[in-house]
């Protein structure tokens, strides 16, 4: 038993240290700088944001330098070669606040900060970004998968900081990163998003390529990768456009897209549009689920897309998110507050409440059955009679 509850423990510990992947340290400094925080909190990100956006004003500028993944032991284990930390730079600020725990720092910086926003990559010229008119800047480092990948990184953003610091007074600058060391998927980079109007976000980040409109149909993705069957080389396309076809009569609308001549059909019933079928060629093609969404809500997919057919080929949509209206003819943007999203309902949260839930339901039944299986005795010695004897029958 004290085996079987070792384990449990184990197990929950993994599942909730999933969990918290998401939480990446946070390190801020510069002329507008620090400010007390909480240490031993967990910001959210809207707490986070919040309490950046506080200390901006107009004359400030924002840079922040984004690790694709970092984690607290980054921070406080990273040794150079002679024993000491890797990051020597940060280290000898005077005036610093540090967070250990925040969720998704960079997404809610880059869709909550009020102000032009651009991205570039650590070998690009964070002043040129700043003379362009933005007054924030996200400078994407590599992935740094030694100890001299944050020694350089740490020197990169020292220079940057002096250089930056010659011509601006009030300059708050960040160091976070992506994702945490506990996750899986990095992204490297985001492009410059102008429109505040750019098509929702989920976790992996923005579509960077403007919305394609067609009769009662919207769509926005990154590219398009076809192949023909399985011994086809794959063919990698920007979307360009599409065309519609609606039905009134059966409510369903007909889209194909361009290039890659998918065509898609959606129904709707009850306020509910749903895709139904999809077509290459005179060929059906299979699709992952069964994609429905309320009327007026788009569909938002952040990974691939990825429609096949028999003989192996396949249509890949690459981070996208389309919406039929079947009641607007024409529509340009989406509504950020109205999108359902691919990835379903079962997150790693949920699954961690349900197993401490079922730990606990387990935890109380084994009491319960200890507690059933005492029993008393029915017979008492008589201190004035004769001892009891029970035979062995009994």
């Amino acid at each position: 038993m004290a085996k079987l509850a070792f384990s449990l423990i184990l197990c929950l510990f993994s599942c909730l240290t999933f969990v918290a992947s998401d939480n990446v340290p946070v390190l801020l400094f510069g002329k507008s700088l620090p400010f007390k925080v909480p240490a031993l909190k967990t910001l959210q990100t809207d707490e986070f944001t919040n309490l950046v956006s506080s200390q901006l004003n107009e004359e400030t500028v924002t840079v922040v330098f984004v690790e694709p993944k970092l984690s607290v032991e980054d921070l406080s284990q990273c040794k150079a070669d002679d024993g000491v930390t890797c990051f020597k730079n940060l280290a000898a600020l005077e005036e610093r606040s540090y967070l250990p725990n925040v969720k998704m720092p960079v997404d809610g910086l880059f869709d909550n900060l009020d102000a032009n926003k651009a991205t570039i990559d650590q070998s690009d010229d964070v002043l040129e970004a700043l003379e362009n008119g933005n007054r924030v800047v996200f400078v994407y480092l590599d992935v740094a998968e030694e100890s001299k990948d944050f020694e350089s990184h740490d020197k990169i953003i020292a220079e940057t900081f002096a250089k930056i610091s010659q011509k601006y007074k009030n300059i708050v600058a960040i160091y976070t990163g992506q994702q945490s060391n506990l996750d899986g998927h990095v992204r490297n980079k985001r492009q410059v998003v102008a429109d505040e109007q750019t098509p929702h976000k989920r976790a992996s980040g923005h579509i960077n390529k403007d919305p394609k409109p067609c009769d009662h149909f919207l769509i926005a993705a990154e590219q398009i990768v076809t192949r023909v069957d399985k011994d086809s080389a794959e063919v990698v396309a920007e979307l360009t456009s599409c065309t519609s076809t609606k039905d009134s009569k059966l409510n369903k609308l007909e889209v194909t897209l361009q290039p890659s001549d998918l065509t898609m059909k959606f129904k709707q019933i009850a306020g509910t549009w749903s895709l139904y079928e999809a077509v290459k060629d005179s060929k059906p093609m299979k699709f992952p689920a069964y994609i429905y969404a309320n009327s007026g809500f788009a569909y938002r997919c952040g990974g691939n897309f990825t429609f096949t057919n028999a003989a192996g080929g396949f249509v890949k949509i690459q981070n996208t998110q389309f919406m039929p209206d079947f009641e607007k003819d024409k529509f340009e943007v989406f509504n950020k507050d109205k999108v359902v999203y691919c990835e379903g309902f079962w997150s790693p949260a949920i699954l961690a409440g349900l197993f401490v839930v079922f730990l606990l339901i387990f935890i109380l039944l084994v009491g319960l059955s200890w507690i059933m299986d005492i029993n008393t005795m029915d017979k008492f010695d008589d201190p004035k009679g004769k001892t009891i004897t029970i035979n062995a029958n009994e």
